[in-house]
């Protein structure tokens, strides 16, 4: 059998189905693994981030000035990393 004879006949295979599916596995667990990690560290920044509105603006017993500022900061964010 050629060399050619033998790389289509694992490319039609039961070799290559198991390849083929060993890398499908890793793949879509990479995916799985990265998504739960950027979750993770974003359910964290949002934290912090509403830590640091809550100590230095609500905390401040000025409700007109943190009402301004988170105005202001809203606005500053979305012009610089958009909505959401």
């Amino acid at each position: 059998m050629s060399k050619n004879n033998k790389i289509e006949a694992i490319s039609k295979g039961e070799e290559f189905d198991v390849l083929y599916t060993d890398i499908k596995t890793l793949i879509v667990e990479a995916r799985t693994t990265v998504a739960k990690q950027v979750n993770q560290v974003l359910t964290v920044t949002y934290w912090q981030i509403g830590k640091l509105i809550q100590t230095k603006i609500l905390n401040s017993g000025r409700a007109e000035y943190g009402d301004a500022t988170i105005k202001k900061l809203s606005k500053e964010l979305t012009k610089e990393f958009g909505k959401g």
